[in-house]
Formats: C-alpha cells, structure tokens, sequence
C-alpha cells in the first residue's frame, strides 16, 4: 500500500497497448461552428457501451488493467461497469469526478471496486493545424502532477470515502497532448481544443485498499494544532492547492476542526490518523 514503481515489463507491456489503442483512432473531424472534435467512432466499435467518449487514456488502462474484453462494460443494475471480473469491479476516471459521484454510488452499495485515476506527472503539448492539418510543438508543459493533485477530483465524492470496499489506485503516467488550433489570440492557442491525451510512459502507481489509508500522505507534527497552510508546508504544496486534501480528510476523520484561529480553521489529528 502506497507508492511503487513500475516494473520493465508493466512498461513495456503498457506502452505497447497506447500503440494499438492510437491505431484504432479514425480520421480527424473538427466542427468549427461548436468548436469541439467529432469522434469518427467509437474506438472499440459496436462492443463499446461508453460510446464516443471513450478515449486513448481511458481505453489503454481498460486493456492494462483487463486484457480479456470479455469482462468489459459488465452491466450492474443501470449502470455499466468498465470492468467486472469475479464480483470485483474497476472503475477507470481519467477526468472529472463530478458526473462520476452518481455512477460510484450505486455500483459501490453492492461491490467492491476499485476507482482508477490517472495522475499526469507530465506531459508535451502539441497544436494540430485544422486547415492543413499539420502537427507542431512538443514542447514540455509546466504543469507536472503529484498524489495530491488528485484530491482536486477526490473531494467531489468525499462523502462516499468511508465506504470500505472502495479502493483507489493511480497510475503516474507521462502524456502527450494535442490540442486544435483555434483560439482567440494571434497564436490561435487561448481558447483551444484538446482532442487527445495520450499515455506516453507508466511511471508507477499510488494503491490504496481504501481512502483511510490517505492518513499516510500526511506527515506527522508536533505542532499542537494545524491549518491548512501548515499542512501545506508539511507536503510542499501551495495553500490553496492543499485545501481539497484537507477538506477529505476532515471527511475521513484524518484531520478534525478544532476551532479558529483568527480567519484560519484549527485542525488536529483524528481517530483515523
């Protein structure tokens, strides 16, 4: 439980199903009046309940993680589970968790599961050209992911966090980017379109049998209380970037409110820390 490394093989094995996955992507269509990609096909055709949103990130971990398609898009009551194998299910999230909250909450009342979320250590922007189609960039963006960034989207189920069959693993992964071209601004860029994010490398994966378990990411002080710019201090991280990461652990009752200090909320160390 926590963070390990990935093995050569679960590399090798993993960047060799990003190749296949691209493949199947058909020919780019832009709709320029909406702004927005239209998904030729679904990239596993007819058998693909999720339909035209599912993409090269999410279908690459799909086959990591299951390589038998046989025990993809199980159903479970309304819902379809990305993957079902022996009563277990796997949920992969590679981006918001918002409409994700209602999905999670069924199929969880009744299964274990496991929630996937890649974290995007980091990755290289590419702008394709709609007129010609022509591919530049590549150069490295400065935004680079960590285990605590997840907790942004982990804050919008945070009241399904006590529940003990749930449990999370996130991969760390390096990406590549592409973006269309069609900003506002001379360079076309502010105001553009993703149209893929593609797994470049698997680095590793954070895995936790349940969200308790989160109490290890939070280093112990001796202070006699804590606020969230000393719990940003203890992880290196920016104070507005750590509330999120405090507000599920006040959830999980890792961390518990202990009053106020001027404008800051005292928190001390809970029965789960």
């Amino acid at each position: 439980m926590g963070y390990r490394e990935a093995t050569t093989e679960e590399q090798s094995r993993f960047e060799e199903i990003c190749r296949a996955v691209q493949s199947l992507e058909g020919e780019l269509e832009f709709d320029r009046k909406h702004k927005r990609v239209i998904r030729r096909q679904s990239l596993e055709g007819g058998r693909n309940i999720g339909g035209l949103g599912e993409k090269t990130m999410h279908l690459s971990f799909k086959y990591f993680l299951e390589e038998n398609p046989d025990f993809h898009e199980v159903a479970v009551g309304k819902h379809y589970a990305d993957i079902m194998r022996d009563g277990h299910i796997t949920e992969i999230q590679t981006r918001s968790f918002c409409s994700f909250r209602k999905k999670l909450a069924a199929v969880s009342e009744n299964h274990t599961v496991t929630v996937v979320h890649p974290i995007i250590q980091s990755k290289r922007l590419f702008w394709t050209d709609p007129d010609s189609g022509e591919i530049v960039g590549g150069r490295k963006s400065p935004k680079h992911g960590d285990i605590y960034t997840a907790f942004r989207e982990l804050v919008y189920i945070r009241e399904l966090l006590q529940r003990e069959n749930l449990g999370f693993i996130f991969p760390v992964v390096e990406c590549d980017e592409y973006k269309i071209l069609c900003g506002w601004d001379s360079e076309r860029k502010k105001g553009s379109v993703r149209y893929s994010l593609i797994p470049t490398k698997l680095i590793g994966f954070y895995e936790y049998d349940t969200a308790f378990a989160f109490a290890t990411l939070l280093p112990r002080c001796d202070d006699e209380y804590l606020t969230v710019k000393k719990v940003a201090s203890l992880i290196g991280k920016p104070p507005r970037a750590t509330s999120p990461f405090v507000n599920v652990l006040m959830y999980l009752d890792i961390l518990q409110k202990s009053g106020k200090e001027g404008n800051a909320i005292k928190y001390i160390y809970g029965e789960n820390y």
